[in-house]
């Protein structure tokens, strides 16, 4: 199979938004879009993340994971986003977000 990364190497934007993409993403759907900056992911079905989903994408500004089914955040699902501005989580079902998982070091 092609990646993403070998059939559009300068994307800058990706919008999935309201596709049936399954309860979880490819580990690897996004891994070295090094020129990606912004990730639309709503109303996708998504149950959870798991922290090689955005391997290698650390030029992203901007994620929309809004109205799915996600109930934790975890420090290591955004750990590598050092420009990330905008992240919104609206309407998901969260019980659980990590004290310092909004925290750049």
């Amino acid at each position: 199979n092609l990646r993403l990364q070998q059939l559009y190497p300068n994307l800058e934007s990706l919008d999935l938004s309201t596709n049936n993409i399954d309860f979880r993403l490819n580990r690897y759907l996004f891994t070295n879009l090094i020129k990606l900056l912004v990730i639309n992911l709503s109303n996708v079905n998504l149950y959870s993340l798991d922290e090689p989903n955005f391997s290698g994408v650390d030029s992203i500004i901007e994620i929309d994971l809004s109205f799915n089914y996600l109930n934790e955040i975890f420090y290591r699902h955004f750990k590598i986003f050092s420009n990330l501005r905008i992240l919104n989580l609206k309407n998901n079902r969260l019980n659980f977000i990590e004290k310092i998982s909004f925290i750049h070091h």
